[in-house]
């Protein structure tokens, strides 16, 4: 059974902002305007309010290892994108048609397709799209592409290169 809290109590509170897992103080009923704790609630408030959660950049990324793409749903899942996975290239083209999403991680060697050879077409259609081609090999970068529209990322990579991507 849960326990009753009086009104005069203080309830411990864990602030979600903190990657450490502290806790950083307790949060008073009558919520003391003067508390720190009350200060850091309100400004984590302020942070979840300023995000604009309801217009989050999307991210898709077309990958059939399944482990890599969900370290990378966790990592951007944290920094508030909201990210979309698609692990063969028809199931990843069916995605980008529905959800328009802002930044596309593209492998290659797909299940179903090298999905490189799609790239142009990729850009063409979507010119808002940044896209990411993504391999563990070395393939050839597509061509007709504008390449200045692109950046090549080789597998593995590591989460000091996805933290200079700027995202």
């Amino acid at each position: 059974m849960g326990q009753n809290f009086m009104p005069d109590q203080t309830l411990p509170i864990l602030v979600p902002a903190c990657s450490s897992g502290k806790m950083y103080g307790e949060f008073a009923p009558q919520q003391d305007k003067d508390s720190p704790l009350f200060r850091c609630k309100n400004l984590w408030q302020f942070i979840c309010g300023s995000l604009n959660m309801g217009s989050a950049k999307k991210i898709l990324i077309v990958d059939d290892e399944e482990d890599l793409c969900l370290l990378m749903k966790i990592y951007f899942s944290r920094k508030q994108y909201e990210v979309s996975i698609a692990n063969t290239l028809q199931e990843g083209l069916a995605k980008l048609e529905n959800l328009h999403p802002d930044v596309l991680f593209l492998d290659n060697n797909l299940p179903d397709g090298l999905g490189w050879d799609h790239a142009a077409d990729i850009l063409e259609k979507y010119p808002e799209l940044e896209l990411h081609l993504i391999s563990a090999f070395h393939p050839n970068i597509p061509q007709n592409v504008d390449r200045a529209r692109l950046r090549i990322m080789e597998k593995p990579f590591t989460q000091q290169q996805l933290n200079e991507l700027g995202y």
